[in-house]
């Protein structure tokens, strides 16, 4: 990746996002052991909680384990944007809107990267951002397709490699 193209606020912004990823995945699995130890300690005669208790330390420290593997700077879809980045084929954000009882009370965005080899890596990111990063993806990947449509979707399911546009596109 172009030295220069960290900085730009697209980048950023999905830099951010990746780290607000992982934060709140520590807090969730820091949580499960707090909770699985608390049960433990209140409750070491009953075996069906401290079982429970047992189990909660297992998931907090598997995901502890996959939080690492996930910390941002060695995140594989950073590295793959920072030195493989021909291997995102298909790329496309998508907005949606939850609207209970007809009123829109949130917005979400996610931004998908599907790679060659059929792989895929989502980010949670502003939906008023997705345009202004999809914009600034569409230039730093330009042999990459970008935008979703059943037909793509098909595409990529039959064979990843048959999205990735031409130099001369």
């Amino acid at each position: 990746m172009h030295h220069s193209w960290l900085y730009h606020p697209a980048m950023r912004l999905l830099y951010r996002a990746l780290w607000c990823e992982w934060y709140w995945r520590v807090i969730i699995c820091g949580g499960s052991l707090v909770v699985g130890a608390w049960l433990i300690v209140h409750y070491l005669p009953q075996a069906v909680l401290v079982g429970v208790g047992v189990g909660a330390i297992v998931i907090g420290l598997l995901g502890w384990y996959r939080a690492y593997e996930l910390y941002p700077p060695r995140h594989p879809l950073w590295r793959l944007l920072g030195t493989q980045s021909r291997r995102i084929v298909w790329v496309y954000g998508v907005d949606t809107h939850y609207m209970p009882f007809g009123l829109q009370t949130w917005r979400m965005g996610l931004m998908y990267f599907h790679l060659d080899d059929g792989t895929e890596w989502s980010v949670q990111l502003p939906a008023t951002k997705l345009r202004m990063v999809s914009r600034f993806l569409n230039r730093m990947l330009p042999h990459a397709t970008f935008g979703y449509t059943p037909q793509r979707a098909v595409r990529y399911a039959a064979r990843p490699e048959a999205l990735r546009r031409l130099a001369d596109e």
